[in-house]
């Protein structure tokens, strides 16, 4: 036998690189094959080959052998956009003979999946309308991530940015991402196609439908650990963590080492959050605060256990308390911003003795320009400023922001009187409220919205809200 008389087949679910078919499997090659260019003179069985029902043209121009399955293409179809077949058509050949893909006896042989490989030819083959077409469900999602997979490997950039592109789409509008797509291909994709953006959209997009039930905790550690994504190994261990421990493995999908994990987290969690009530992040304090630094960090630090105290969270869920103590502060700046708005002002609790906190903000109110009537029982000016009796006799109670600057127990008075006026918006200078007056604030839908009380002061706050509400 002379070596013109044998084809060499690479087949790669065996253990050997190639499988060399004598004279006489030809025969079997050519009824599996049923094309009329292989000689048919023996009756030996020879390997399971078959032929693409839908990518084996009868004018196709060259042939590939992709795993057990053979592909008759075009050659243009196969070197646009400068892919690795355009320089493999262009290398040169012994002698005709030899020619690699121009018969069945010497294909072109590829390492790739034919699945993958017919997904790829549909993208080269298919028109503008039928890319533009592809649905979004779970076999479509499947072909995308064959496309960029293969187009990827084999150097069709364009065919492998719009895969990437559809694939990107369908994430971001895949109600369930888990019954859609999968995930683990996904990131496949974005690795090996070097795609960063697709990467953590498909991380978002899960933990997005976690944090909506939509798929489980437990899910997120099991592929964070897979893939070694730390952003969900984070996101799952968190949130179980927080649970209480008897829900941890609820639907038995964790192991003990996960389970392990979970328990020591929880203990350092516990740690933290003592650590977090008993030392609260300190604010940079303005020297030029009339209160003096020790005033201001004692109120500040007031404020941060209340809003720890307004999150009835569970005790180790550290990030949840920041966000509860971020939403409080950014609440209260809100308030701030609308009270510093109103057309008209007052306050409660100024004197004559210019050395007090009510004389010193009056005196701030007019050095900004601010419309201020004093409130006060017996003075008639103060500040130059006529006075009123009580706040009924306001002009316009209900367009006017009220400054306190009284004991609480007249401050809790104040209050009462203030909500029946529906005054705008009530703040309280630290020291004039106590228990008595926050509880009536927290339980007064009417107050608990425009009052701010619990640390910030107008003269240390004031200034730098009106700038930041130009």
């Amino acid at each position: 036998m002379t070596p013109s008389n044998r084809v060499e087949l690479a087949l790669p679910h065996t253990n050997k690189t190639d499988l060399v078919l004598e004279e006489g499997a030809h025969k079997r090659m050519a009824q599996v094959l049923a094309v009329d260019d292989v000689d048919s003179s023996d009756d030996r069985i020879g390997s399971p080959l078959r032929r693409d029902e839908r990518y084996c043209f009868d004018d196709g121009n060259v042939i590939l052998l992709v795993y057990d399955t053979f592909f008759k293409v075009h050659r243009s179809r196969l070197c646009v956009d400068d892919s690795v077949f355009s320089t493999l058509f262009c290398l040169p050949q012994e002698t005709d003979s030899n020619v690699e893909g121009v018969s069945w006896h010497r294909p072109i042989r590829l390492p790739e999946k034919p699945r993958r490989f017919a997904n790829l030819l549909w993208a080269l083959y298919a028109l503008p309308a039928e890319l533009n077409s592809v649905a979004d469900d779970s076999a479509n999602c499947l072909r995308l991530v064959d496309i960029a997979m293969a187009a990827q490997k084999y150097g069709f950039q364009t065919t492998e940015n719009w895969a990437v592109d559809r694939l990107k789409k369908v994430i971001k509008t895949s109600e369930n991402v888990d019954g859609v797509v999968n995930p683990w291909r996904v990131f496949s994709v974005a690795t090996v196609c070097q795609n960063n953006e697709l990467r953590q959209l498909m991380i978002e997009r899960i933990i997005h439908q976690a944090n909506h039930r939509r798929l489980a905790w437990s899910w997120l550690v099991t592929i964070g650990e897979s893939l070694q994504i730390t952003e969900l190994m984070g996101e799952g261990y968190y949130h179980l963590v927080i649970r209480d421990h008897t829900r941890w493995n609820e639907d038995g999908k964790l192991t003990e080492a996960q389970v392990a994990k979970l328990y020591i987290g929880l203990c350092r969690l516990a740690a933290y959050k003592d650590l977090l009530f008993g030392s609260p992040i300190l604010p940079i304090v303005d020297h030029d605060c009339l209160m003096g630094p020790d005033i201001c960090r004692a109120r500040w630090e007031l404020m941060w256990r209340q809003a720890l105290d307004l999150c009835g969270l569970p005790s180790v869920h550290i990030v949840g308390y920041l966000a509860a103590v971020l939403k409080y502060m950014r609440h209260n700046v809100e308030i701030q911003k609308g009270f510093l708005s109103s057309p008209e002002f007052a306050i409660l609790g100024a004197s004559k003795d210019e050395t007090k906190i009510g004389s010193k903000l009056l005196q701030w109110y007019i050095s900004h320009g601010k419309t201020i009537t004093p409130a006060h029982p017996k003075e008639d000016v103060l500040g130059g400023i006529p006075t009123v009796r009580k706040l009924s006799d306001l002009a316009s109670p209900q367009e006017t922001s009220l400054s306190i600057v009284t004991p609480p127990k007249i401050t809790l008075s104040a209050i009462q009187e203030a909500e029946k006026l529906r005054i705008s918006s009530i703040w309280i200078q630290p020291g004039a409220e106590d228990a008595a007056v926050v509880e009536y604030i927290k339980n007064s839908d009417y107050l608990k919205t425009r009052t701010i009380y619990g640390g910030p002061c107008v003269l240390a706050s004031g200034g730098d809200i009106l700038k930041s509400s130009l």
